[in-house]
């Protein structure tokens, strides 16, 4: 139960930032969000110095010195900082230079920029109050999620409960709307195109796929809290059909044409593209692969590491 509950753990957090590199970064901490932007090569990066976050370069010069609470990598020549001068928060979306060219004072977290757009959530007292000290009182720490183009605009004049990055022109959304959802992917445009009333989570579309995360409970009947009553995991296609025909206990977004799985009660797997074990072989323990490794425990209790190719080594290279 313990590797259970860890490794599905593990797996939500990369479905939610799903082949992400774009974090949240806060008094040394790197938070997971629900976003797929990707950090950009040659890209300022953040770097702490005093409880505070700032931007250098490759070759290690500080570009933008450090005067924010929170940051997020760049994507798309943009970069979400949160300031702490006060209650005026220096808070939005910063160019290569540090200008604030984006100001979103009631924001307080984003996806990034991918595809033009952006999610951000916003601010709303209704949703009640800050524990942070340096966050006006007034200002609740729910709210709402919402997308906006690079001039700041609100795109959609939607309102959701959650709501993912674009990517191959798709993005999930949980809808707010009373008791009838308006939840799945929506196109550029603003339109429901693939509904999925019982999705819970939803990860970027990537090859033509996406993982999804189903619900256990009626929202008519009741309103829990995310995260919990979690059903199985599934791959759909852009029509929202399971292209495998089946619900996955643990399972993985895609990443160069691999996903980690394991059914329920069985053990974790590779499949490819048509959903075939593309190493042949079952794992006690696995994780994704990162930077061409994945750490495994083979069948035998022994651990190491495959590559790409499914070789084992008992050492990372």
């Amino acid at each position: 139960m313990k590797k259970l509950i860890i490794i599905s753990t593990i797996c939500i957090i990369i479905l939610m930032s799903a082949t992400s590199c774009m974090y949240e970064l806060a008094e040394g901490d790197v938070l997971g969000l629900n976003g797929n932007g990707h950090e950009e090569c040659g890209m300022l990066r953040p770097f702490y110095e005093d409880g505070l976050w700032g931007f250098m370069d490759a070759y290690g010069e500080v570009i933008v010195e450090p005067q924010y609470w929170r940051v997020h990598n760049f994507s798309e020549g943009l970069a979400f900082v949160r300031g702490v001068e006060g209650r005026e928060y220096q808070t939005g979306f910063i160019d290569t230079t540090g200008t604030l060219v984006i100001p979103l004072p009631t924001a307080f977290t984003t996806s990034g920029f991918s595809e033009g757009f952006a999610s951000i959530r916003r601010w709303d007292e209704t949703w009640g109050m800050v524990e942070d000290p340096r966050v006006p009182a007034s200002i609740g720490s729910g709210g709402y999620a919402m997308f906006i183009d690079k001039t700041g605009k609100d795109i959609f004049g939607q309102k959701f409960a959650s709501a993912s990055p674009f990517s191959e022109g798709l993005a999930f959304v949980r809808g707010m709307e009373g008791s009838e959802y308006m939840t799945g992917f929506i196109d550029t445009a603003g339109e429901l195109v693939i509904p999925l009333p019982d999705a819970i989570a939803g990860g970027s579309f990537s090859g033509g796929f996406a993982l999804i995360i189903e619900r256990e409970w009626n929202w008519g009947i009741e309103r829990p809290q995310q995260g919990d009553s979690m059903g199985p995991r599934i791959f759909i296609d852009r029509t929202g059909q399971n292209v495998f025909g089946q619900e996955f206990e643990i399972a993985s977004p895609f990443s160069d044409g691999i996903a980690l799985v394991a059914l329920y009660g069985g053990n974790y797997f590779f499949i490819d593209h048509m959903g075939q074990n593309v190493f042949g072989q079952e794992f006690d323990l696995a994780s994704t692969f990162w930077e061409g490794y994945a750490s495994v425990t083979l069948l035998d209790g022994r651990q190491g590491y495959i590559n790409r190719r499914g070789n084992f080594t008992d050492r990372r290279p």
